[in-house]
């Protein structure tokens, strides 16, 4: 009887270590399987064709999503040139409604306006390029929950600023900002909304000063004057030497705004809680 309970218990032990060493080896195979599957996927990201998109028949290779926001997706994209690849900022703007389109419009106007001064303003993000693209020549567009189709796609082209935002700067930072550091910003914002008010004339040269009327100033009024609506951190990029500019102009609109119904106040209200 002993030697019997001794041989069942050798094999019940035996049996025990087997299951274990097949489920050791399940689980070394499994994260084996799993290491694999993680390489090939990383390795056929590294070696896919990025997605292109054209503007004006400019060729940009789509290299990673900056952001989004509202009916809007930022992307850096690059284009080759002669010299080597060239950084941009895309804003695509996803047109699912006929006031989208108008909007849109509106915001490549304000960008025209700005960029036809005599002194183009540095503190105010600049347009390089701009289309609407429809039907055949629309490229898959980043998910949206809204369920309403495409109509159209706006495509913004922008410069690149690798610093990030006054908010990254803020959400970053471990410490006060030197006094140096925000007075140069605040400069800049400063000068990036008076933009909005007055055309920035061309510096006169020495012989014009000899004869400048006392009452001269190197600003025009900008008629109609307009209003940067949107004033927040992260619609502020930062720059090299410590300045910055303000970029997302389609909160643009005329400064001056005239009320005479208490349903003009209500619309103005609202608009004032979109941005």
């Amino acid at each position: 009887m002993a030697h019997q309970y001794r041989e069942r218990e050798r094999n019940r032990g035996a049996r025990g270590c087997l299951r274990t060493l097949q489920a050791a080896s399940w689980t070394a195979w499994d994260v084996c399987a799993t290491a694999a599957d993680a390489v090939a996927g990383l390795v056929g990201g590294l070696f896919a064709a990025r997605e292109e998109i054209s503007v004006k028949g400019r060729r940009f290779a789509v290299v990673r999503r900056l952001g989004e926001g509202g009916f809007a997706f930022v992307f850096l994209v690059s284009e080759a040139t002669p010299g080597g690849p060239e950084l941009y900022a895309l804003k695509r703007v996803r047109v699912q409604l006929a006031e989208h389109e108008a909007r849109l419009r509106a915001e490549v106007r304000i960008h025209e306006r700005l960029r036809a001064h005599a002194a183009p303003h540095l503190h105010v993000v600049r347009l390089v390029d701009a289309d609407i693209v429809r039907g055949s020549h629309l490229v898959s567009a980043p998910a949206s929950a809204l369920e309403l189709p495409l109509l159209a796609e706006g495509r913004l082209l922008l410069p690149y600023y690798d610093q990030g935002s006054l908010q990254d700067l803020i959400d970053s930072a471990t410490s006060p900002l030197p006094l140096q550091r925000i007075l140069l910003i605040a400069t800049a914002i400063a000068d990036g909304l008076l933009s909005f008010q007055f055309v920035h004339l061309p510096c006169l040269s020495d012989a014009n000063k000899t004869n400048m009327p006392t009452n001269y100033s190197p600003f025009s009024n900008l008629s109609p004057p307009l209003a940067f609506r949107d004033l927040k951190p992260a619609n502020v990029l930062l720059c090299p030497k410590h300045t910055a500019v303000l970029i997302d102009l389609g909160s643009v609109a005329p400064a001056r705004v005239s009320l005479s119904s208490r349903r003009d106040a209500i619309a103005l209200q609202e608009l004032c809680a979109e941005t």
